[in-house]
């Protein structure tokens, strides 16, 4: 009972936020006052990779796996995963004879013996497996078989937990249709920006974007086509800025971005490369052709505010100024 609460006691100290490599980092930390071993490893196989990998390991020449590609059939480390069964043995070298511990490369590494594995499962699909090795042929219990059957399920809750979370989040910040942020998110993250340049005393610049004409789109092509279009827009948007700038959809026909660290005159630039893509791109979707045209607007903290609601309105107004001049262009506030 204790060591079991010992293991329950790791759902105290994880939460949504916790990384892969500190939930496992707790769990060896318990692992190793509980179990004795000479090499503790815990390996993940999501859906998408072709191996499994090393996520965390420890003991003698421990950091040698560290982020290893492993065979899945006929090793050691990837039985629990591709059975998604638990293996206990005092030798796996004689009771496992056509397995090695890794691959055909390692020559079995002769040392270790005495061997414990459990799966660990993610959403009922054995995604991974923790393992315990010794040099001896004094082999494990079946008290450790259960504790460890604990380890593993553990793992496979919070691991559930964590990436459920994340999915319902993500599903609350992005935008369904493009996958951009959408407006809350991307308002909240205007703020943290916000605050990052103050502290390292930085320029932003605010880039509000309203495709020209938008509405003729959707009476003429339909709404599916429209749909479309937003989505090449968005993709032709991100690939005109960097990676460490914010993109979202602020609703409707609306884009807005945030260039981090940047100049009026180089935002100038970024806001003139993303006018010109869309201008120049050829839309087809179904054998039907078209093209659009975007305005933008722009402002820059702190020099033209320092307030998150007073750069949108001055953006916004130079974003007017840019349709009113016949769109298909971006306005710098001020100019």
């Amino acid at each position: 009972h204790h060591y079991s609460q010992r293991v329950f006691s790791l759902y105290h100290k994880i939460n949504h936020d916790t990384s892969l490599d500190d939930v496992f980092h707790q769990f060896g930390e318990v692992c190793n006052q509980l179990f004795k071993f000479d090499a503790f490893t815990v390996s993940i196989k999501m859906p998408s990779d072709k191996r499994p990998i090393v996520y965390y390991s420890m003991g003698e020449n421990s950091e040698s796996w560290q982020g290893l590609n492993f065979d899945l059939q006929q090793t050691i480390h990837g039985y629990s995963i591709f059975q998604e069964d638990k293996l206990i043995t005092k030798n796996w070298q004689h009771d496992f004879s056509e397995y090695s511990r890794f691959g055909r490369d390692d020559q079995k590494d002769m040392e270790y013996l005495s061997v414990l594995s459990v799966p660990i499962v993610l959403h009922q699909h054995g995604i991974g497996s923790v393992v315990l090795e010794k040099k001896t042929n004094v082999g494990y219990t079946a008290i450790d078989l259960q504790l460890l059957e604990m380890f593993g399920e553990t793992i496979g809750s919070i691991l559930t937990w964590i990436y459920q979370y994340k999915s319902t989040h993500n599903e609350a910040s992005f935008d369904f249709l493009t996958g951009l942020l959408n407006r809350k998110a991307f308002l909240d993250r205007f703020i943290q920006e916000i605050q990052r340049a103050v502290r390292f005393q930085q320029n932003l610049v605010l880039l509000v974007l309203d495709l020209d004409k938008f509405k003729n789109i959707n009476d003429t092509f339909g709404h599916l086509y429209g749909d479309y279009m937003l989505q090449t827009v968005s993709k032709l948007i991100q690939k005109s800025v960097r990676d460490i700038d914010v993109v979202g959809r602020y609703g409707g026909e609306e884009f807005i971005v945030i260039l981090v660290n940047t100049s009026k005159s180089l935002a100038e630039q970024v806001g003139k490369r993303i006018v010109h893509s869309i201008s120049t791109y050829e839309f087809e979707e179904h054998g039907v052709k078209s093209g659009i045209t975007i305005s933008g607007g722009m402002a820059q903290f702190p020099g033209d505010s320092e307030e998150k609601r007073a750069l949108v309105k001055l953006a916004d107004e130079a974003l007017y100024d840019a349709k009113s001049q016949g769109g298909n262009r971006v306005i710098l506030h001020g100019n």
